[in-house]
């Protein structure tokens, strides 16, 4: 599969975006939902082409969500709100995952039955020419003894 720059541009700028959330994550109270952010980057390879990408991304969103809550030791922070706000953010980024896989799929649907309506159109262009052909023909060739039963009256 050939990628466009534009589709290079964007994945470029999803991992520099995932390591910027990874560093902000880190340095900022564990209260805060970073792993939101990650959803973005997520969304940023629904213009990338194959579904693979959308899963590294979405993975590294979740692992990168979840190693900041076991790094990070927050005692002004109750546990079960950080547990709360990274389980959102990673449950958030699964959604978001699943939903381009899904959107992904019906998207070669349709290019696949496009490729095939284009191959029945051109087919019908050919065969709408032979029968133009044939009707050519045929029309002539009746009017043939009409052309004769003129000439002999």
């Amino acid at each position: 599969m050939k990628w466009s720059e534009t589709q290079r541009a964007l994945l470029i700028l999803s991992i520099v975006l995932t390591a910027i959330i990874f560093i902000a994550d880190l340095f900022t109270p564990l209260g805060i939902a970073w792993g939101f952010v990650y959803i973005i980057v997520v969304l940023f390879t629904l213009w990338v082409p194959g579904k693979i990408s959308s899963v590294w991304f979405a993975l590294a969103g979740i692992i990168l969500t979840a190693f900041c809550f076991f790094v990070k030791h927050a005692p002004e922070v109750a546990a079960y709100i950080v547990l709360v706000n990274r389980s959102l953010s990673i449950i958030g980024i699964l959604v978001t995952m699943f939903g381009i896989l899904k959107y992904k799929e019906k998207e070669q649907i349709v290019r696949e039955q496009k490729e095939k309506l284009e191959n029945l159109t051109q087919e019908l262009k050919v065969s709408n020419s032979e029968f133009e052909q044939f009707a050519y023909v045929s029309s002539h060739d009746l009017q043939d003894p009409l052309r004769k039963i003129k000439s002999f009256g």
